[in-house]
This record gives C-alpha cells, structure tokens and sequence, in this order.
C-alpha cells in the first residue's frame, strides 16, 4: 500500500542529474510529485543519502530555459532510484503545479549536457 503524501504523476522524460560524485548524468524521470520523483540511470548507479540536483529543460513559446531541483537520493533499485526534493522556493512549486495539473511536458535536454550549468 502507497503511503505518500502526494499522487505521483507517470511522465516519461529526459532530465540531468548533478551530483558532486558523478558530475552530470542523463536520467528518464518515471513519476513526479510535490515531494519527489522516480528516475532511471543507465550508469552511473547513485548512492541513497546523496544530494543530487535534478535539471528539466523547459521549453515555451520559443524560449528554452532550465528549472532546476535538489533533491536526495532516499532509495535505489538496480536502474531505478527515488529522490526526495528538498528545499525548493516558490518558482519551482509553480513549475510541479504546471507538471502535475496538466499534459505540459518538459522538453527533452539539449543533446550535450555538459552544456547545462548546475
């Protein structure tokens, strides 16, 4: 039985994961809430209790920008690993409420994401 505080949202999209460990590391998010979110890493696998950063690319109109998201790792399984969010301003609840409450998508990230600051 689920016992979260927030209905997660199945997406299916790519992010870019920074941590201090393994620098940037492209992910599929799984599901998102207000609380957290799901995500599978082809490698490197991360660590439970590390602060990671999570960067959307964002895309409206014809403007692309990066929202950006810490969070903590609380859980791995094999590819699959469960973040925590932590810390976030009002920006970004605005950004999950635009996720979770309708069919807006993040975009795909930019084919290199070295070109992303964290």
């Amino acid at each position: 039985m689920e016992h979260r505080w927030n209905a997660r949202k199945q997406i299916d999209t790519k992010v870019v994961l920074h941590s201090q460990r393994h620098g940037l590391v492209q992910a599929t998010a799984c599901d998102v809430s207000h609380g957290g979110m799901c995500l599978e890493t082809k490698w490197p696998a991360l660590n439970p209790d590390c602060m990671v950063r999570v960067i959307f690319t964002v895309r409206h109109d014809m403007a692309v920008s990066f929202k950006s998201i810490d969070a903590l790792v609380v859980h791995t399984d094999g590819p699959r690993c469960g973040l925590m969010f932590s810390d976030y301003d009002q920006d970004v609840t605005t950004f999950l409420d635009t996720l979770l409450d309708t069919n807006s998508m993040p975009a795909d990230p930019p084919p290199d994401p070295l070109a992303v600051s964290a």
